[in-house]
């Protein structure tokens, strides 16, 4: 049911227009940018139909793996990578993985991981402490981790689903809190939505122990 949601969602829908829809995820790689080394492997979960792809791939060498549950979110980011110009830096390479996060069993470590507005979709305790078990099994130590969800400001619902919503500290500890990440770094975002007003963000950077 929900990968068949998303399927529509991104088949039906201008990701121009859709509310999480980022020109350019200026946030995610100010904080990315900040801890990561060249070549460092880096998994978008949740990626869409997001530009941070387009954007890391065109500052330096990445092992980028970029996973989703919908196949046609994946085709919109495989195509226009295809046919953009300049190409990628010398060195980096793309994986795409299409799976369900509550499920998904990474075959590997990474350097970093990115979620922007996927975990605050899983309202079930159960499937937060899924995602925070993989989130630690798939980031090495010392690695990095960055969520944005929203805000207890935030929205209730988002694309017609209902949403989890969370302050710095219960982000923190619905990843598995400080014994398992450090934080680094918490803050509010103010999210322009592309047709008018505001949402708003919990972001978190952590590191891992």
């Amino acid at each position: 049911m929900l990968a068949h949601h998303w399927e529509q969602v991104y088949r039906t829908k201008d990701v121009h227009t859709v509310s999480w829809y980022q020109p350019v995820p200026h946030r995610s790689l100010q904080l990315l940018g900040g801890v990561l080394a060249p070549g460092d492997a880096v998994v978008d979960v949740g990626a869409g139909a997001s530009t941070l792809a387009d954007h890391l791939l065109a500052r330096g060498p990445i092992d980028l793996t970029l996973v989703d549950i919908s196949s046609a979110a994946l085709d919109l980011v495989r195509t226009r990578l295809l046919a953009s110009s300049p190409a990628a830096s010398p060195g980096s390479s793309v994986r795409f993985v299409q799976a369900d996060l509550r499920s998904w069993v990474p075959d590997r470590r990474f350097d970093a991981w990115h979620d922007r507005a996927v975990f605050h979709f899983l309202t079930d305790p159960a499937e937060q402490q899924a995602y925070a078990r993989t989130v630690a099994a798939a980031v090495r130590p010392g690695g990095h981790v960055m969520v944005s969800a929203f805000h207890r400001d935030g929205p209730d619902r988002c694309s017609d689903l209902p949403t989890a919503r969370y302050d710095a500290d219960g982000l923190h500890e619905a990843l598995g809190g400080d014994a398992v990440f450090a934080r680094v770094h918490a803050e509010r975002e103010l999210h322009p939505h592309p047709r008018g007003g505001t949402q708003d963000f919990q972001v978190l950077l952590l590191q891992r122990r």
